[in-house]
């Protein structure tokens, strides 16, 4: 496996490129354990920390892989930043119901960030804004527009959230709703936040020369498609077909799209 690893990691630096194939090859291993866990109920309210560690695992590799791929002072700012900024977009929902619309986390969702804000929402964020932006433009390597990219990334965004509710709220209760309903800002705020994040990382990555960008979008496909593959199968077990089904159908859209018309230019 070490061996396939080497064509889609990069190499020129050595320690990085080894942290990044052992945490790969980790949560890979992970992951049909935690589905198995999960449809049998085997995660309680007492161990969903095993949640956080499952996401501090990508949320590592995410932030590793996109230093290995870009000169790192403008990386490091940007995961300090939405580090920074996801946390306090949360504290400030959870106390005034804006920007998300009026919600609360179970007292089982830790550990916790100040705030009163769950570690796994904010490296969700951090996974989902690296990994979404990478796919989006390794599929678009020379963007004419500057708005493309996060405006394409922040869709998968609010697609990935769509799977993301009824995985986290009504079949987990990692957070309850209001009326036990998640309103259309909340919607509207993931697409706007996600392209914020993407905007940043859009204006201030600079992208180490490759030799193919074919390769480099193995890893940050394989790690949201865990993520969108996980939560799909819960959903679907649980019957919540329609937010599973509009998710899944929405981000194949995007990159079907994209790759149609760039596919030329990879």
């Amino acid at each position: 496996m070490i061996s396939i690893l080497d064509s889609i990691i990069p190499n020129n630096n050595k320690n990085l490129s080894i942290s990044i194939k052992l945490f790969f090859i980790l949560i890979v291993v992970l992951f049909p354990f935690g589905v198995i866990f999960m449809l049998r109920g085997l995660i309680t309210p007492e161990n969903t920390w095993m949640v956080s560690v499952y996401l501090s695992i990508a949320g590592l590799i995410s932030i590793l892989y996109l230093i290995s791929i870009t000169e790192t002072v403008p990386s490091v700012f940007f995961i300090g930043a939405v580090l920074i900024l996801a946390t306090g977009a949360e504290a400030v929902g959870l106390r005034t119901g804006y920007p998300f619309g009026h919600y609360l986390y179970t007292e089982h969702f830790i550990p916790l960030l100040p705030g009163d804000v769950p570690l796994a929402i904010t490296l969700s964020w951090l996974i989902v804004s690296i990994n979404s932006f990478l796919i989006c433009r390794l599929l678009i390597p020379n963007p004419k527009n500057p708005y493309i990219v996060p405006f394409s990334a922040g869709i998968i965004i609010l697609a990935f959230d769509v799977l993301l509710e009824p995985f986290g709220s009504f079949i987990n209760k990692y957070w309850l709703w209001e009326n036990n309903f998640v309103p259309m800002q909340n919607f509207v705020s993931w697409y706007i936040l996600g392209f914020m994040f993407t905007f940043m990382l859009e204006k201030t990555t600079r992208f180490i020369p490759v030799p193919t960008y074919r390769r480099r979008i193995v890893v940050p496909i394989v790690l949201l498609g865990l993520l969108v593959t996980q939560f799909a199968i819960i959903n679907f077990a649980h019957g919540y077909w329609l937010y599973t089904s509009v998710g899944i159908i929405t981000i194949l859209a995007v990159m079907r799209s994209i790759k149609r018309k760039y596919q030329n230019e990879i």
